[in-house]
Order: structure tokens, then sequence, then C-alpha cells
């Protein structure tokens, strides 16, 4: 396994340097001059009056100290990308850690969401032409799903320190959407599929734009469709394997291995414990001795006659979504101009997932529907029960569908003031609502009294034993010898109607401000912004009344209710220096403060200093300093308790070892305060003129977060308890009366800091070839350190890609060539997302030397363009991981997850999308 996982490293690194040095060779010829797109449009001295992304000054020629990557319409075109999503994760900024095909949640299968720096979605804050959107979830986390492709001119992600300008929750970065002005109509229509024959998508998307009144007023409307079948099973990629990261009874060592089964569940049944270990029902009534493998431990062992139903997990989630935005806007006056946006966004998806393993079923001796060759045995051993695993099917899969629906009001006005001064305000009003319906989950208490099945002795039928203390109970018996053996009677009354909640989130924003030019310098004129803000959040949830009692398996939904208000006042300056001196092309300094009161943990402080040097007009210098934050999220602070299966390794004396299949219970904390964030960034924007066309940007850096919000893992908590002897962990382990890890509770505190370093590249060169013009672009992001300090001990994330311990592999890198003619359209994308070791927390476990390859994929698409009087059409093909490039493996411990890490590599293999395009 580990010689096929160095064969992918050697052939990843030679197409990645032979795309990089035709970008460099193309980069050597000069040319006459393009735009450069590496230095985003808002840094361009030529442009008009814009706000800067990242910034509050709106002022013609200001160059922002904080870097900002451009992601533009034409790349999300030459993609076929559904969503902007897509796209996004294309950068080397990004991990995408929550998307349809990287997560098994219930909570987040249909979400697409931004997460910079692989701090997490919660840390990346998701703006609307520079407007906070209402959030999606109780993560405070907004779905990019519910933003119309089609309207979206470019998006702007702010690789810096943000929340003086914008407020909480950019502490790792911000993604601003800029919408564009529709003027005409447009529609396109694209289907794709993989070669496999599945996770087909459609989209179709409507736009019109266009003025009236004499050009005083303008109206805009876009609406998009787009369907995606997803993946049913990943044991239908030739990649897959049943490898699982391993640990046999009485050992520590965790080892990886191929051929991994369950020792302690079948779908027959099987007995696990007790005088009769390893006995196997069968469907017929009967029962044979099950053959177990090598290395037999608690949950897993190699070989044997064990199932592993990894291979039934889903790649991709089915995902539909709808969204249509209405933008109409009027000049009253040369002074007054008014703005409205309107949106609504449904998104469904969601759907079966994984096949939930029973292994700690009790069975006692008089069970009806126990084999008599059984029961004879357990009376000769003198035993009265006995314990069984199985994997039970007829109970169906565990399936959650989600259905998310967001509406957005906003209402804007602008004007002037008179000179260079002018002001803005709007209010915003956001709902998120969120339908969840899960099924494929147990009733604890109604499995518990089904599987307990007696003979009546006044009528000889076979009923509950509660059946004999409350005759109207409603049990039915539950038959799990053999499979096909449970009736649809009893599956009902087990699973009953599955979990039901309904949430409702609710955003009101107010934003005021005013700017001006304060006075003059010889270099230009000092710019001032001073605004206040309020802002209130709430959630309510309502949930059935078993799940609300925490009476399923898993998966339970607890109502909740609460709010959070939000009080600020903010100010930014821009102060030119210098301009046109002989050692100083520019020099200027950008400045920002805030001051935000929140209702629950009171005020705190944000702010950022920048500046940028150009000593000629080839090469500028700059840096930022920032403070910032992140507040408490409705979910971190009011959700009631939550569960999640996780796959347990005892440390404890004696049971060192064994593996249980248990819960992870996790609480919300009211008394949480704002994580607080220092940025440091700095950095060298070369743009030769003896080249023209070249541009080349080189950022450091470095991000330290205290008071991070979040738990400990479950694994975590066993580990520091056992291994590490730090015995207040040990109150968090619960056990049941066998001894075993039935649960870990995890509170949310404010317990961690996280540091986080690296350097962002990014070269692009554009010059004419013929009657159209070619660009070579390339952006790498090296990631240095990502280190979690818990208060006990600091972990290293940064270069390791295993699932269960972060993914954050040291490089990523993507180039592109493209040409774009009146004619035609083509685009060359390679992308390496690089490997690592599979842990660096764990050295005593053996994985710390288990290196990982990286994958490296081209993606291709051609668009031909044909004018005619109707109209300019465009028919376009896109070609996804075109050689086919199977991922890493990347086992891990939980039994139900993919053979490779799905949040860093491509798991759908080879894909072709068509389609075509139309502008009037």
């Amino acid at each position: 396994m580990q010689s096929d996982i160095r064969k992918q490293t050697r052939g990843a690194l030679p197409a990645l340097l032979a795309t990089s040095a035709l970008c460099l060779a193309f980069a050597a010829t000069p040319v006459s001059a393009q735009e450069a797109p590496v230095a985003p449009a808002s840094e361009d001295a030529t442009a008009p009056e814009i706000v800067v992304s990242g910034s509050r000054i709106a002022k013609s020629g200001f160059v922002t100290p904080t870097p900002v990557t451009v992601l533009g319409q034409a790349t999300i075109e030459q993609r076929g990308s559904v969503n902007i999503a897509d796209s996004l994760n294309e950068l080397p900024a990004f991990r995408p850690s929550a998307t349809p095909s990287a997560t098994t949640s219930s909570v987040y299968t249909t979400a697409n969401l931004a997460d910079l720096r692989g701090l997490g979605p919660s840390r990346t804050l998701v703006l609307i032409d520079g407007r906070r959107v209402v959030q999606s979830n109780i993560a405070n986390q907004v779905d990019l799903n519910l933003i119309p492709i089609s309207l979206v001119g470019r998006t702007d992600v702010v690789t810096g320190g943000a929340s003086a300008a914008y407020g909480s929750d950019a502490v790792a970065g911000a993604v601003n959407i800029v919408l564009k002005r529709l003027n005409g109509f447009s529609g396109e229509l694209q289907a794709g599929i993989s070669q496999y024959g599945d996770n087909a998508q459609q989209k179709i998307s409507l736009a019109y734009g266009g003025s009236f009144d004499g050009g005083r007023g303008h109206f805009s409307i876009a609406g998009e469709y787009a369907n995606s079948d997803g993946i049913r099973f990943q044991n239908s990629r030739p990649w897959y394997n049943d490898a699982a990261v391993y640990t046999a009874t009485g050992s520590t060592t965790r080892v990886i291995a191929t051929g991994v089964r369950a020792s302690n569940a079948t779908f027959n049944g099987l007995i696990n414990a007790g005088p009769l270990r390893g006995t196997e029902f069968q469907p017929n009534g009967g029962t044979r001795t099950f053959n177990y493998g090598t290395n037999v431990g608690s949950s897993y062992m190699i070989g044997g006659d064990g199932v592993n139903v990894s291979g039934l997990r889903p790649l991709a989630y089915p995902l539909e979504r709808f969204s249509v935005f209405m933008k109409p806007e009027y000049e009253f006056s040369d002074a007054v101009k008014a703005t409205g946006e309107f949106s609504f966004a449904r998104v469904v998806g969601g759907g079966p997932s994984f096949v939930f393993p029973n292994n700690s079923l009790t069975i006692r001796s008089d069970n009806a529907f126990l084999p008599a060759s059984v029961r004879t045995a357990l009376a000769s051993a003198g035993a009265t029960s006995f314990t069984m695993g199985r994997y039970v099917p007829e109970f169906g899969f565990f399936n959650a569908v989600l259905k998310t629906e967001t509406y957005r009001a906003l209402g804007a006005l602008t004007g002037s003031l008179g000179g260079s001064w002018k002001w803005d305000a709007y209010y915003q009003y956001g709902q998120s609502r969120q339908n969840t319906r899960t099924t494929g989950v147990q009733i604890a208490a109604n499995l518990t009294n089904a599987l307990d099945a007696v003979v009546n002795p006044a009528n000889g039928q076979i009923v509950c034993r509660s059946t004999l203390a409350n005759p109207t109970n409603g049990c039915v018996p539950l038959n799990l010898f053999g499979a096909g053996s449970p009736s649809a009677a009893a599956i009902a009354y087990v699973n009953g109607n599955g979990i039901t909640a309904d949430q409702k989130i609710q955003q009101h924003v107010v934003d005021a401000s005013i700017q001006g030019d304060l006075f003059s310098t010889p270099a230009g004129a000092v710019t001032l912004v001073v605004g206040a803000e309020y802002r209130r959040d709430s959630v309510v949830r309502t949930a059935d009344a078993v799940s609300s009692a925490l009476g399923f398996n898993t998966a339970n939904v607890v109502p909740i209710r609460g709010s959070v208000s939000v009080r600020e006042g903010f100010a930014e300056v821009a102060v030119p220096l210098l301009k046109d001196q002989p050692f100083a092309y520019s020099l200027e300094l950008n400045a920002a403060g805030r001051i935000t009161d929140y209702s629950l943990s009171g005020a705190v402080k944000t702010w950022k200093v920048g500046g940028s040097y150009a000593p000629t007009q080839d090469i500028r210098f700059r840096g930022t300093m920032s403070r910032d934050i992140r507040a408490p999220n409705l979910g971190e602070l009011f959700a009631a308790t939550t569960f999640q299966f996780f796959t347990a390794v005892d440390r404890a004396p004696g049971r060192v070892g064994i593996q249980t299949f248990s819960q992870q219970l996790t609480t919300s904390n009211t008394n949480l305060v704002p994580e607080k964030s220092r940025m440091f960034t700095y950095g060298t924007v070369i743009t030769p003129r003896f080249l023209p066309g070249l541009s080349l940007s080189v950022d450091y850096y470095n991000i330290k977060i205290q008071d991070a919000i979040g738990t400990l893992a479950p694994q975590q908590i066993i580990d520091r308890c056992y291994l590490n002897n730090i015995t207040s962990l040990c109150s968090l382990v619960i056990r049941d009366a066998a001894g075993a890890i039935s649960s870990v509770n995890r509170t949310q505190l404010n317990l961690s800091s996280i540091r986080t370093s690296g350097i962002d590249i990014e070269a692009q060169y554009r010059m004419n070839v013929g009657e159209g013009s070619l660009t070579l672009s390339s952006i790498a992001s090296n990631v240095r350190n990502l280190l979690t300090t818990d208060g006990i001990l600091t972990s290293q994330e940064a270069g390791v890609v295993g699932q269960d311990f972060g993914s954050s592999p040291s490089w990523r890198v993507t180039n592109s060539v493209s040409y774009d003619s009146p004619t035609w359209r083509g685009y060359i994308q390679g992308r390496y997302v690089g490997g690592g070791v599979y842990t660096k927390q764990l050295p005593a476990d053996g994985l710390n030397n288990y290196r990982v390859g990286g994958q490296f994929l081209v993606n291709l698409s051609a668009e031909r363009k044909i004018s005619s009087k109707f109209g300019d059409f465009s028919l376009f093909g896109v070609i996804n991981n075109a050689f086919n490039k199977a991922p890493p493996l990347v086992p891990t411990t939980f039994v139900f997850s993919a053979s490779t890490n799905q949040t860093l590599y491509d798991v759908f293999g080879r894909s072709f999308t068509v389609g075509v395009r139309v502008r009037r």
C-alpha cells in the first residue's frame, strides 16, 4: 500500500513542475501591455471610485495593504462551475471542509461553506457587496449554494484579518461576492456526468437587467436552478480499498491494514461475548461457527467472515437548489440614490448514508425467537443472556434530508453631503429556515422492549415482556436472528416516525456611515470613514417529542431558543504620505478601528494598521497588522446536547485497545467570550514595466488566535485521561455496566489557542497572441505551521492529511493556461494538492512516519463563440480530472468513513460537462 502511495507522489510532481515551467517559459517573452489580473481590480489606479474589499474606503486609486485574491467571472465560466463554492475551493488558500462530498454529518449534507486557511468555516466571513448575509445554520456560516452564480461579477478573497472593517468572524479573512450590474438578457444551460455514469448534474440560469425612466432607474433579476444526483456508494470507484486504521485488543499501537472486517457484528447477528462467542445466526433459524480473522480486536479484525460496510458510504449527496435575486435601483436626484435587494433560495439535499451497527444488543436466554439449540447451549453453560452484534439494513440506512430556505431583503440609501462628503445607510432583514427529516434511527426504549420477546403464558403468543405488565403499550416483538427476520410491524415500532426538526434563524442589520476628505497633503487627500452598526441574530428550533427527550439512539435534535444583539462603532482612515518622489512612487497608510458590544459577553475592540510603499512603479511592498475577533455563534451558545457516533479506543488498564462504537455528547455554553486574534501579513507585488502583462505577488501571513472556542476530540479526552494522567478529564468518559465506553462528554469552552503561518504566491502573465490573449496563472499556498494548543498539549496539523488528525497539506498549487479570442476560448488547469504524513499527534502509535502521496489533476475546457442577429451564443465543454487520477488512500478508524480524505482530494474521477450560453 505504501509503495502505491509513493508511486502517486512520483507521478504528480513531474506534472506539477512541467505546468509551472510552462508558465515561467511564457513569462520570459516580452509582449504588449495587458491588464494584470493578479493585482485586484480594486487596486487599479485608473479604476473608477469603488469600495475595496477589506476596507470601507471608497476612493479612486486607493490601494489596500491587505492581500486580496480575485476570482473573476471568466474563470468561473471556464470551469463550468455549478456554484461559486466549486471555484473558490480550487484556490489553494481554501480547504473544502464542508461540501456535499466531504461530510456525512446530518447537519451539513447540503452545505457548501468557505473555509480559509483551514481554520474552519465559522472563521471565514461571507459578504455580498460588502454587507453581511443571514447565516444558514447555527454555526454562523453562509451556504454558498444560496447565491445565484449568474449574478456574480467577481469574488474577492481578503486573505487577511478584516474584523475592523466588517466585524466578527473575519479571523481567517473574508469572501466578498461582488454582484454585477446586468444589462440585457443572458442564459445558460449545462449538464454533466462522470465517466462511471453517476453524479449527473444539470443547471439552468436566466438573468435580465435594464434601465428605465431615462436612465435614472435600473432593474436586475436573476434566477437559477441546479441539480446533482450525487454518488451513492464509494465502492463504485476502482480506488476504493477496505483499509482501516486498526488497533488490536491489548495494544496501544495503531496499524494500517487492508481487508479489515468487523469482528463484533454481521448482517445475520453474531454472539460476541459470553460462552457462545463466535456463534453466528442464519436466516433459516440455524447457526454456524463464525470464522475470526487475524489480529482480532474488539471491533475489527483482518480477514475472516466479518463485513466491511465502508463501501456502502456515499461519495456525494444529492442536491437540488433554486434561487432568485432582484435588485432595483433609482436615483431620486444627483445627491440621493436608493437600492433594494430581494432574494429567495431553497436548497434540498442529503439522503441515505450508512447502516448503523448494533453491537451490544442484550439477548436473554428465554427470548421467544431464539433457536432451540442456542437456548440449550446457554442452559448447559449456565448463562442467562448474551451480547449480540448485528448490522440491521432492515431498519433502513441512516437517512438525513435537509431543506434550507433563505429570504433576504435590503433597502439602502446613499447621498451626498457636499464636497467630497457622502453618506450611506441600509437596513437588512434575513431569515433562514431549516427543516430536517432523519430516518433509519431507532427509538432506544422501543428497541430494548421489542428485543425482549417472550411467550405469553396465557395464550402462547409471542409478545414483548413489557406488554405482559402493560398490555396497551403497543410494543411489537422483534426477531433479529438471521437476515430478513424482522417483521415490518416491529421495524415500524422500533423506528417510529423518525426525527423531525424545524429551525428559524433571523438577522436584523442597521448600518450607517459617512465618508469624506479631512484635508489634503502633497500626496493626496486624507480620507475618513466613520459609522455605526446594530445587528441582532436569533434562533428558534422545535423538534419531535422523542428526539427532544433524547429518545433515539443517535442524531437527536433538541429545541433551542436564543438571541444575541451587537452594537458597533467603527472608523477608518487612509493617509497618503508620498507620491511621485524620486525614492517613493507612493507611500500610503491605512488604519481602522471598531468597538463591538455584545449583549452576552460585553465589549471588545478590533483594529488594523497597514501600509503600502512603492519605491517605483514596478514594485510595491505592503504589510498589515490587525486584531480580529470571532464571537461565539448561536450553536456554541444555545444548542443543547447533540450526539454523534465515533469509534472509541480504550486506554484504561485491562481494556487497552478495546474498540467501542460510542457516542460523543457536545453541549453549548452561554458563558463563552469572543476569540481574539492577531494577524500579521507582509509581502511584495511586482509589476515590471520592462515586461508588460506580468504580475507577481508573494505574501507571508501569521495568525494567532487566543481563547479559541472548541472542544477536545473524544479520543483526545480518552487518551489524555489514561495515557497522560490528566485525571480531570476522566469524569468525561462514561462507561456502561460492562465497563465499555458508552459516551464521552464534550463542552464548548474558550480552551484553545491556534497559530498558523505560511506563504501565498500569485503570478499571472497576459500577452496578445493572434486575435486573442493568452493568460498564464499560478497560485500557490504553503502552510508552514498550523498549531493547536488546548491548554494541555500542542498538535501540529501542517503537513498532516489523516482524516482523524486534521487536513492541511503543506502545499497546494493551481496553475492555468487560458486563451481567449473573439471566436473561441480554451482553458487548461493543473491542480496539485500535496500529501504529507498521516499524523504528527501520536508518535507512540507508529503512524508518524506514515507518508501519504498527493494528487495532481488536469482540468480542460473549450468554448466556441457564435455571433448572430439573435444574440451571442457560446457552446462549451469541460473535462474535469482528465486523466482520471485516483486519490491517495487515507483510511481512518471510523467504519463508515471514506477510503481517502474527501476534504482534500477529488473522489469523482473523470467527468464531463457540456452547455450553451446566450447573451443578448
